[in-house]
């Protein structure tokens, strides 16, 4: 099951990690999401600092593959299926 960070916005990382990095109190409600942040980018890289890694490379880890790669899988997919359907009936 993927992490709920995993799907936010570079914005999000950015607004609530580089305060506390800053030497500011992250506040109790969001402690478990800067614990989660934090995780995520240990894992995706190897740091848990968010001023050290590329805003493109986090942005890119966020929003996955890109949308125009996903939408030309979808429509081979759809056209090769429309295909299948006309050829056995």
């Amino acid at each position: 099951m993927p992490s709920k960070v995993a799907t936010m916005s570079v914005v999000s990382f950015y607004n609530l990690l580089l305060p506390i990095e800053g030497g500011q109190e992250c506040k109790p409600e969001d402690s478990g999401t800067a614990t989660e942040m934090k995780e995520f980018l240990l894992r995706e890289f190897g740091t848990t600092k968010v001023s050290e890694v590329n805003k493109d490379d986090l942005k890119a880890k966020l929003d996955g593959p890109a949308l125009l790669e996903r939408v030309g899988y979808r429509k081979a997919v759809a056209i090769n299926a429309k295909k299948e359907a006309i050829a056995k009936g």
